[in-house]
């Protein structure tokens, strides 16, 4: 089994690196990528704790892990993207200055989303010591809308988000996907678009997306992905396969990738035990 697709604590993730890793070994899964977004910070955490070390890969047992990232992406003047990145030299500098560069500014759009509840719904309603921590490196809007419903701010995520995005200048300088597959193959590693699928655009956006990164050194897809268990306002098993059967059949040359594109160690479970409905690889 193989999973090129996780996330951690590190970015929008409930667990510890490590935790993630157990439940792989637990699951018997032979490879895989901890896909933070924006970071490769697991990367170094697990380092201390594997069994082999070499260049973008450990192993622990019978596991594999290949380094890994999310990045976040523009592609032409409307669309966002992620490009999954594949072992690549953790400390190659221009990734890592790249990372640092994008991890300042989301924490300082988290500030100031901070400022803006506050300025709204009444001093402290919201605070930094509640969001920020030692662990996380990638502040995402998960991380402060969760903690408005909570407090019931907002009664739904849908709300909390749109009156984020109201706030003016919020947005982030992010790479251009062209520029992300370069930046990742620079470092020694493979660069794949993340799930297709899931981008809320025209099917034939999707398509022309993926031709055009093909041919400025696209390595590969994920195709294989869970649609039908993480949007099913949007697919049954039938539109997933469906979906994914046309793209084998538009571009048979590609690589192909498998994530679950699991937050936490209890959907990762839920999800291996409908593997055999969405996993391949």
């Amino acid at each position: 089994m193989v999973d090129l697709h996780l996330h951690t604590n590190i970015s929008d993730g409930k667990n510890t690196p490590m935790e993630m890793i157990n439940t792989l070994l637990e699951l018997g899964v032979n490879e895989a990528s901890i896909t933070d977004h924006d970071a490769h910070d697991s990367y170094f955490e697990l380092s201390k704790n594997a069994d082999k070390k070499e260049k973008g890969k450990l192993t622990f047992g019978n596991l594999t892990i290949y380094s890994g990232i999310e990045l976040d992406c523009i592609f032409g003047d409307k669309f966002i993207i992620e490009i999954l990145g594949y072992g690549f030299d953790p400390e190659d500098k221009e990734l890592k200055e790249y990372v640092s560069n994008i991890q300042i500014q989301r924490k300082n759009r988290i500030k100031k989303y901070i400022s803006a509840v506050n300025e709204k719904f009444g001093e402290n309603t919201i605070t930094e010591e509640e969001i920020f921590n030692d662990t996380c490196k990638t502040y995402l809007k998960p991380h402060i809308v969760h903690p408005l419903l909570d407090k019931k701010i907002f009664a739904e995520y849908k709300e909390a988000n749109n009156f984020l995005k109201s706030i003016p200048n919020n947005d982030i300088e992010r790479i251009n996907a062209r520029g992300a597959v370069k930046l990742i193959h620079k470092a020694g590693g493979k660069a794949f678009l993340a799930h297709p699928g899931v981008y809320d655009y025209e099917y034939d956006d999707i398509i022309n997306i993926i031709n055009t990164l093909t041919n400025k050194g696209l390595d590969g897809i994920e195709l294989h992905y869970p649609y039908a268990y993480v949007q099913s306002y949007k697919y049954d098993e039938a539109k997933a396969s469906e979906f994914t059967s046309s793209l084998e059949k538009l571009f048979p040359e590609i690589e192909y990738s498998q994530g679950s594109d699991s937050h936490g160690v209890e959907q990762l479970k839920e999800l291996y035990d409908l593997k055999n409905k969405w996993a391949k690889l």
